[in-house]
């Protein structure tokens, strides 16, 4: 897995060859980042595929480190999910951008160690705003859905809070 680099070279080399080819693995946004960090002990470890129609997929397991009430996954871990899939679907789209809004449905309990299987979706963008959905399942049965603005921001912005690097 490559870095995603301060200058956002992975999204122009991705532009310049047209995107990201379907069923490809998207890069993690950074190797510490709470959501697909690799080098990230206690993060979620999400693994997001490229769908079509400016989609993405993975597939999580929510492991008892995330629990909230016994058995289920807290609910603050599941935001996290969609907040970093939905960064993901940004790259996606070959766009760089911060939350502005995060709004989450809990349909059903999140049951832990068990394979989810998550979607998202860009759908549809306003000036520099980047409205997102998706929904995770369980089971075939969706457990939560969520939606989501991002704006978008120069590279700048998003890593010039990073010291040394």
């Amino acid at each position: 897995m490559v870095d995603f680099h301060p200058e956002g070279h992975l999204i122009a080399e991705a532009a310049a060859r047209g995107g990201w080819d379907v069923g490809a693995e998207l890069p993690y946004h950074l190797p510490n980042c709470f959501g697909c960090g690799p080098q990230n002990e206690v993060g979620l470890g999400l693994r997001t595929t490229v769908a079509e129609h400016d989609a993405i997929e993975a597939e999580v397991i929510f492991e008892r480190r995330f629990e909230g009430a016994p058995g289920l996954a807290h609910g603050g871990a599941v935001a996290a999910l969609f907040d970093d899939l939905f960064g993901s679907v940004l790259m996606r789209v070959l766009a760089l951008g911060v939350t502005t809004e995060l709004t989450i449905r809990y349909r059903r309990p999140v049951r832990l160690d068990q394979t989810l299987h998550a979607l998202a979706r860009l759908d549809h963008r306003d000036d520099r705003d980047l409205y997102v959905s998706g929904e995770l399942e369980q089971d075939g049965e969706v457990v939560a859905t969520a939606t989501g603005i991002f704006r978008t921001v120069p590279a700048e912005h998003v890593f010039g809070n990073r010291d040394g690097a």
